[in-house]
């Protein structure tokens, strides 16, 4: 029996990750977050998948570095010919270099590589002095989460669904679970918060009028980090 690399591995799953209605409005909204949250002048995002939040970070900074392992992925940040963009087809396990970056962005990352704490441990060696980590991570206590336990969908809020297991997820956070996370690879928890009411099913969320997804999406700043669609820390050592 062959046994797929982890290249491979995540070769495979760009493959079948294209985010399309919701998944892209979630995508934008993310995207603000992080960029609320930069600071300095050179950054490294960690993982691109189809660059929607790389656009973004190319217009705040004067030099981007982007790690994406996919190829696919890979390829298609470069065709969009950003300016002061370098792609680096590359693990973070793997990547090396001597450059010090003003913010590290890893968002949706940690759910899916093999050592999470490894792997932040490894972006606090890149960090500039005074740098910050932004991690963004789907939330496990989501109320979508919540209400598949209570129709008996899910037998807890943190086991796989189908969606993450179609996408390649290893594990499932919750807030004081990826805070562990964090701290067990030296770094300090200096801004932690929840973004997106998501209620629903991505599918279902698919069906609302765009009116009632920007409403849930503003919804999202009143609910408790334990509740939101996603979990946004920003973290230094």
């Amino acid at each position: 029996m062959t046994t797929e690399t982890e290249i491979e591995r995540l070769d495979r799953v760009a493959q079948g990750y294209r985010p399309e209605g919701f998944e892209k409005v979630l995508v934008r909204d993310s995207g603000n977050r992080v960029l609320a949250r930069c600071q300095g002048t050179t950054c490294l995002e960690v993982g691109s998948a189809l660059g929607g939040t790389t656009e973004m970070l190319a217009n705040r900074f004067d030099r981007l570095v982007v790690m994406e392992p996919a190829e696919a992925y890979a390829d298609a940040v470069r065709e969009l010919n950003l300016p002061s963009v370098e792609v680096a087809a590359s693990l973070v396990e793997d990547f090396e270099t001597d450059e010090k970056f003003d913010t590290i962005v890893m968002a949706h990352v940690l759910e899916h590589v093999e050592d999470p704490v490894d792997a932040l441990r490894r972006c606090k060696d890149m960090l500039a002095p005074d740098g910050i980590i932004v991690v963004v991570v789907p939330n496990g206590g989501s109320l979508h989460r919540r209400l598949g336990v209570t129709l008996g969908m899910l037998e807890k809020m943190t086991d796989f669904s189908p969606a993450d297991v179609s996408i390649g997820h290893r594990r499932v956070y919750e807030t004081h679970t990826l805070r562990t996370d964090i701290e067990s690879a030296g770094l300090t928890v200096t801004d932690l918060a929840g973004h997106f009411c998501k209620p629903l099913s991505s599918s279902q969320i698919d069906a609302l009028p765009a009116e009632v997804q920007k409403g849930l999406a503003a919804l999202g700043d009143e609910l408790p980090p334990e509740y939101a669609s996603e979990i946004l820390i920003v973290c230094r050592p």
